[in-house]
C-alpha cells in the first residue's frame, strides 16, 4: 500500500456511501464513529461516491410526510467486514426511522449481482445498497451495463484504506524488504487480493508496478473475508485487503501488517506506517 518512504501505491481510499432508488427523502442516520465522514444529500442529477450505499434514479416523485411506511430493505454486496458493517448500519439508520433497515447479503460478481437486483426495483425508496467503487470496476468489466449515474447517493459513511499483511516468519518488516528479499532471491510472491476488479486487485497491481514487482508476483485469487487463513496457511506470500481483516491477527502476533495505502495514519493503526 502506500508505503510511507517507501515506493507508493497511487490508488485512492474509496469512500463509502449510502445510494437509494428514490428521490424520497431518507432521515440521516446516527452520528459517524471516529474516524467516518457521514454527508447527507438530496440529489436531482447524480454524483460519484466510492463505497456508498446507493439508489437507482426514478421519475421525480413529491416526498411523503409518512415515508417510510414499510421496512427498506439494503442490499450488502459483500461478507466480512463489510457485512458486520452493513448490520451495525441498518440498526444506526433504524434509530431514526418508523421502520427497520433490514440488511440482505447479495452477493457474487464483485457486486454486479446487488447492483442488478436494486436497479430493477421500483425507485420508491424502499430498496437501497450499501456499494463502493465496485459499481465502477463492475462496469468497466462487462458485468453490468450501467454506471455509477444510475444510482444517487445519499449519504457519505466511511473512508477505508487497504493494508498489505505477511506472516511473520517472512522476516519482512516493510515493503522495502520484502521487495529487496524477493528480488536477490529471483523467486516469486504469492499475493492475493479477492475479487478480479475490485479496489483492492487494483491496489495490490499498482503496489507491485510501484515495487517493481510485475514480473514477479504469483496471483492468487480468494474468496471475500479469506485473507487471513490463506496467509496463515502459507497459500500466500502477502496479501492487500481492507484492516478489519487483519487488525486481530497482528495485534495477536499471527499476521503482520506492512503498511496501509492512506497519506495518514490510521488511529486503530498508529503504528503501522502508510
Amino acid at each position: 500500500m502506500n508505503p510511507g518512504r517507501q515506493p507508493e501505491s497511487r490508488c485512492r481510499p474509496p469512500d463509502k456511501t449510502i445510494r437509494r432508488n428514490s428521490n424520497r427523502h431518507v432521515p440521516p442516520c446516527a452520528a459517524p464513529r471516529e474516524g467516518r465522514n457521514t454527508t447527507m444529500r438530496h440529489l436531482h442529477g447524480f454524483t460519484a461516491a466510492a463505497l456508498a450505499a446507493a439508489l437507482a434514479l426514478g421519475p421525480a416523485e413529491r416526498v411523503r410526510a409518512e415515508f417510510p411506511e414499510k421496512p427498506i430493505e439494503m442490499t450488502i454486496l459483500f461478507g466480512s467486514t463489510a457485512q458486520t458493517i452493513g448490520q451495525l448500519l441498518a440498526d444506526l439508520m433504524f434509530r431514526h426511522l418508523p421502520q427497520p433497515v433490514v440488511p440482505v447479503a447479495r452477493t457474487g460478481g464483485g457486486g454486479a449481482v446487488g447492483y442488478q437486483y436494486v436497479h430493477s426495483t421500483p425507485p420508491d425508496g424502499y430498496n437501497i445498497v450499501w456499494n463502493s467503487n465496485s459499481i465502477s470496476t463492475s462496469f468497466h468489466s462487462g458485468r453490468i451495463p450501467f454506471d455509477y449515474t444510475a444510482f444517487a447517493p445519499i449519504a457519505k459513511i466511511s473512508v477505508e484504506v487497504p493494508a498489505i499483511a505477511v506472516r511473520p516468519d517472512s522476516g519482512w518488516h516493510s515493503l522495502a524488504e520484502m521487495a529487496a528479499d524477493i528480488k536477490a532471491r529471483g523467486g516469486k510472491i504469492r499475493v492475493g487480493a479477492s475479487g478480479k476488479g475490485s479496489f483492492t486487485h487494483l491496489t495490490t497491481e499498482a503496489l507491485l508496478a510501484a515495487l517493481g514487482l510485475s514480473d514477479m508476483a504469483l496471483r492468487v485469487p480468494f474468496d471475500q473475508g479469506r485473507a487471513p487463513v490463506e496467509l496463515l496457511a502459507g497459500r500466500l506470500d502477502a496479501a492487500v485487503q481492507w484492516p478489519g481483516q487483519f487488525i486481530s491477527f497482528h495485534q495477536a502476533g499471527t499476521l503482520r501488517i506492512l503498511c496501509v495505502t492512506s497519506a495518514k495514519r490510521l488511529s486503530n493503526l498508529p503504528d503501522i506506517p502508510t
